[in-house]
């Protein structure tokens, strides 16, 4: 038994531990287990004023549940889920938690599911991040809530397959989005219908990416940076240019496009002249 002024509990290497109700755990507003395999459902009503929870490398967990009677979690402001091999589901029947600010979701292998009906139970949702869940399919019916401001896909190819249905361009907050990962397009930015509030764009590891789409960035009047690393088949920046509006340009591991980019000799540096930060392979230019 814990006193009642515990805040904050971390397990680590708990072979053993069985969640049990406990008098101390109504009180807990910080809570991380890390390596505890003997986990395989965890119920986030045993901690109604939690705030961070943070769940890594427990392999044997499988679902995250909220009881029926009480899906509120009005304390709840980050949840993060890391390396949990066996979670197929996360919070499936919904959470409702008013006050949640970041969701992090990383190397859930066999997660097929996003929290339900995100945009009316996450109301408060700024921060998201999607990193190697390469079963993720698709954004819960509704898609993601309005109050998005930075979402980062990694590594989740059926996800970014889904890309049409999105639905980036109803974010009237978004400002940062980067999309990493293979991606089997030659043409990225057809279909991924961007938000004109977008501030800070980037792709990074896209194998077949040969050029960016200009249709899918002109009104992107408020971009001001963009870059593009380890696409290793781009061929040349958009003929009609990019945004006039950016201020920082950052091209790493694209050697087709790396000689287009020489300081008054490269084809494409008229195209990028007027952008006060152009740095290529770590190297400013000029």
């Amino acid at each position: 038994m814990l006193p009642a002024t515990v805040k904050t509990l971390q397990y680590w290497f708990c072979c053993n531990l069985e969640m049990e109700t406990d008098s101390c755990q109504q009180f807990l507003e910080f809570l991380k287990f890390y390596r505890c395999n003997s986990i395989k459902c965890l119920s986030l009503g045993l901690f109604p004023k939690l705030q961070r929870l943070h769940i890594d490398n427990c392999k044997n967990i499988e679902v995250l549940s909220i009881p029926r009677c009480n899906r509120n979690m009005i304390s709840l402001k980050s949840l993060k889920i890391w390396d949990c091999d066996n979670l197929m589901s996360c919070l499936q029947g919904g959470l409702a938690a008013p006050y949640l600010s970041d969701l992090s979701l990383q190397y859930c292998k066999k997660l097929k599911y996003l929290p339900e009906r995100m945009q009316s139970l996450l109301p408060s949702l700024r921060y998201l991040e999607i990193n190697n869940c390469p079963e993720i399919e698709c954004f819960p019916e509704g898609g993601l809530p309005s109050t998005l401001e930075t979402l980062y896909i990694c590594d989740c190819e059926k996800l970014v397959t889904s890309r049409r249905d999105w639905g980036l361009h109803r974010l009237p907050f978004l400002r940062v989005c980067e999309i990493n990962g293979t991606c089997d397009e030659e043409l990225l930015l057809e279909d991924l219908l961007l938000p004109c509030t977008l501030q800070v764009l980037s792709f990074r590891r896209h194998k077949n990416l040969k050029m960016l789409n200009y249709l899918g960035i002109r009104h992107l009047t408020a971009l001001e940076s963009l870059s593009l690393i380890d696409c290793p088949l781009i061929q040349s920046l958009p003929r009609e240019g990019l945004p006039t509006s950016l201020s920082k340009l950052y091209i790493k591991k694209c050697p087709l496009l790396k000689p287009r980019l020489e300081w008054r000799k490269g084809e494409d540096w008229p195209k990028v002249e007027y952008i006060q930060c152009v740095i290529v392979d770590d190297e400013p230019i000029p």
